[in-house]
């Protein structure tokens, strides 16, 4: 971290433009790492944005030429007129920053410490949700979502950070949303459980879920656009960790859809939709998987939540929730299975960096392991059902599946962001 925070200064007498536009990339890649791995596993993100002091990366053509930083911030980029004169990158880093904002709300559950309902000014989700709409009706319509503009940032070869960008806008608008949808399951309790805010966690806000259902059915629009068979080289495009946690968001919102059958959204055409984005998720996370070792776990964990809103909504309760990766092997039922023999201990520390074994062992953690309960769980149900991410992401896999952003100084003179 020390490292790191080094190439938080511009040393103009000691460096070349050259080598100061270097380091100002590789600083805000690790920034975009820490991100990542803060969403991914669970954690807390490591890199402060107060305590950054340098402007964000240029264009290409910037570094190609060797020319002074135009000394663009995080702050003032939105009032920024020639985004031409910095690329992407620094956009889809402003996107990520402020969806990240938003993930941390779901990923620590900070419906129980918000004592400010979600439609209060004051409250934690409404001034990040803020921040991002802010930021949307800031960009310049060259840079807003159509597949027009999509066509012309490909002749570029910036339409991963296009496509990320976007899709993290509108996951924004769902990570942290879905959070407030209603749950009235098989097993659901009747009692009289509230939120820090005192809303129960029955409640439907009409807002809250419109917000929620209506940004990820048009993720599953743009989605659908780029899978088109038609438009082959368009899927490429989608292959991001970026892309990649939006749609894991977006599916928890398709199954709600699909299993809740909440009174807003019974008709047959969003039903239809639902059904069928989810199957394309699971059929474009499937496509990576022979080439990207995480995508073998982001299947995995797409086909446990799915299970689990069948169990839950419908009854139907199938061995494989329990251990989704497990064989039929007498090996596999023998009885030197080592998640029979798991006990968590305080300070073990989250699953995700434990390599549960299956998904009975991370519900052992969260009920026993004194070490966990500050995140006092009342319903892991509840906590399932909004994308849990713990225990279906191993270190190892992701490692593999963020090795793009392992710091080249040789590629950084000649490529961007893009494939964070």
């Amino acid at each position: 971290m020390a490292e790191v925070m080094r190439l938080n200064k511009d040393f103009h007498q000691k460096h070349s433009p050259k080598d100061q536009e270097i380091r100002r990339r590789t600083f805000w890649a690790c920034v975009l790492f820490d991100r990542a791995l803060a969403y991914f596993l669970a954690k807390h993100r490591t890199i402060d944005l107060d305590n950054i002091g340098i402007p964000l990366p240029d264009s290409d053509l910037s570094l190609l030429y060797q020319e002074p930083t135009r000394g663009v911030t995080l702050d003032d980029l939105a009032s920024y007129a020639r985004p031409s004169d910095l690329g992407l990158s620094p956009y889809l880093i402003k996107t990520v920053c402020l969806w990240s904002n938003l993930a941390d709300f779901a990923v620590y559950s900070r419906r129980r410490l918000d004592k400010f309902p979600p439609t209060d000014p004051r409250s934690i989700i409404f001034i990040r949700h803020s921040a991002m709409q802010t930021w949307v009706d800031s960009l310049n319509p060259s840079l807003r979502w159509n597949l027009g503009i999509f066509k012309t940032h490909c002749a570029l070869g910036q339409e991963r950070s296009f496509v990320a960008m976007h899709f993290l806008i509108r996951s924004s608008a769902c990570v942290a949303h879905q959070c407030y949808l209603p749950h009235l399951a098989m097993y659901t309790h009747l009692v009289d459980l509230v939120d820090a805010a005192g809303w129960s966690y029955l409640h439907r806000d009409q807002s809250m879920v419109d917000i929620c259902v209506s940004n990820a059915l048009e993720i599953g629009a743009m989605l659908s656009s780029l899978m088109d068979p038609e438009q082959v080289n368009d899927r490429s495009s989608l292959q991001t960790i970026w892309v990649a946690s939006s749609l894991l968001i977006a599916a928890n919102t398709f199954l709600w859809l699909r299993y809740a059958q909440d009174e807003g959204y019974r008709d047959e055409e969003i039903q239809h939709k639902a059904q069928t984005y989810f199957c394309l998720i699971e059929q474009l996370v499937s496509s990576w998987s022979s080439e990207w070792k995480a995508a073998k776990q982001w299947l995995m964990a797409l086909k446990v939540m799915h299970a689990l809103y069948k169990a839950a909504y419908l009854g139907e309760v199938h061995e494989h929730i329990l251990s989704p990766g497990s064989s039929n092997s007498p090996a596999a039922d023998s009885d030197e299975d080592p998640a029979d023999d798991f006990r968590p201990q305080p300070g073990d520390g989250y699953p995700a960096l434990m390599s549960l074994p299956n998904l009975q062992a991370c519900i052992k953690f969260t009920t026993g392991d004194t070490s966990a309960r500050f995140i006092d769980i009342q319903s892991v149900w509840l906590q399932l059902s909004g994308g849990w991410p713990y225990g279906f992401t191993t270190p190892e896999c992701l490692m593999e599946q963020t090795g793009e952003v392992q710091i080249d100084y040789a590629a950084l003179d000649n490529t961007g962001l893009a494939d964070l």
